[in-house]
């Protein structure tokens, strides 16, 4: 798909989604509600324009954000966009999420965060001054929800690309594409699909099927016969993120344990064994006192078996247990590091329903991530 249709197909997407809310507001509580898209807008990178809603007591203008769904592993990043826009050039009082689907633990964390959504089922929350409005219909429009197509999100390209999320440290891998497709069975042997594909454990020909489906997508951009540079990176993350959580995790090999012995440190942590969640994110952060967990679950990936880690980290099986050993899906590299890296810390943060872990991931992407995408 063309960077224009692609585009195009958004714009469309984008003024059926605010028709469909400017009428609900009508109809649930008799607003009036008017959608803009300005140039002033679009100067100062807001592509998706205000609205003006017209109540009893007031006229509020705020900037839209635009989603087509929107799940709790979205709820950071949408943070973090809202923190980063500037309402006040815009003479906005505020910033409104609107989405065609908001699932119902999204809700409740938007609400948590008082972040302003409306969306086509019908759910709404505004708190402006002395106007507090929230509407929970327990309905929700799932189209948004259907199957994400192309070969980059499925369960073997979510592992390829998390090849190109990785800090530096922990993979050999340069931040461009190289397209090698062409080259046919001559191919140099360290060639950076042949470095991905092992990273990944995944074949080459996948690789090449993950980049060509990024640039039909339109998130990369070909600079050269043999060289693709990133149009959107974070937009490839964001999705990374909620897929990894809904489609990859759960395939994945896990089964929870509970401690035997001493408490898992860093220091302490056996070679083939790598801290993930709040453990793992805790290695690179300094915590106030107000932001640490007492006693949170384990998070632990590893290749090795069952009775390696039996032996390896002094548990034993309990249901009930609070340290969940899951299969890694990368190669690898706890020789290099004992916490997994930091996409992966964030998608296991954001993927709890604690508000307190979704605070340890923004300090993540702050700090890691974002300047990186």
């Amino acid at each position: 798909m063309s960077v224009k249709n692609r585009r195009r197909i958004f714009a469309d997407m984008r003024s059926n989604l605010t028709g469909q809310i400017i009428d609900i507001f009508k109809s649930k509580l008799d607003w009036t509600v008017y959608y803009d898209e300005s140039n002033q807008d679009k100067n100062h990178g807001n592509h998706n324009g205000q609205l003006q809603i017209n109540t009893d007591q007031a006229v509020i203008h705020l900037v839209c954000e635009i989603k087509k769904s929107v799940v709790p592993s979205s709820i950071v990043a949408i943070k973090q966009t809202i923190e980063e826009r500037n309402t006040n050039v815009l003479q906005a009082q505020g910033i409104i999420l609107l989405a065609n689907y908001i699932s119902t633990k999204a809700r409740k964390l938007l609400v948590e965060n008082k972040i302003n959504f409306a969306d086509t089922g019908g759910n709404i929350f505004i708190k402006y001054e002395d106007i507090h409005v929230q509407i929970e219909t327990g309905q929700s429009d799932r189209s948004a929800l259907s199957k994400e197509g192309g070969r980059a999100f499925t369960k073997a390209g979510l592992k390829v690309l998390y090849q190109f999320f990785r800090s530096e440290k922990l993979r050999d891998l340069n931040d461009k594409l190289v397209h090698e497709a062409e080259r046919g069975p001559k191919a140099d042997i360290n060639s950076p699909y042949k470095n991905i594909s092992e990273q990944a454990d995944v074949s080459k020909d996948t690789v090449s099927k993950v980049i060509h489906d990024l640039l039909e997508q339109g998130y990369i951009l070909r600079k050269s016969k043999t060289e693709y540079a990133w149009r959107d990176k974070k937009a490839v993350f964001e999705r990374w993120v909620i897929r990894i959580n809904e489609v990859l995790r759960p395939s994945l090999s896990a089964k929870r344990y509970r401690l035997k012995g001493e408490p898992i440190e860093h220091v302490n942590i056996p070679d083939g064994y790598q801290l993930g969640g709040y453990q793992g994110a805790e290695r690179w952060l300094t915590l106030d006192p107000s932001q640490q967990i007492i006693n949170p679950p384990y998070l632990i990936y590893t290749h090795k078996g069952y009775q390696d880690l039996l032996h390896d980290l002094k548990v034993i099986p309990d249901p009930r247990g609070n340290v969940i050993v899951i299969e890694a899906f990368w190669k690898d590299d706890s020789n290099i590091s004992p916490s997994a890296d930091f996409p992966v810390l964030y998608a296991d943060l954001i993927n709890s329903e604690d508000p307190r872990m979704m605070e340890v991931a923004h300090l993540i992407y702050k700090n890691y991530l974002h300047d990186k995408l």
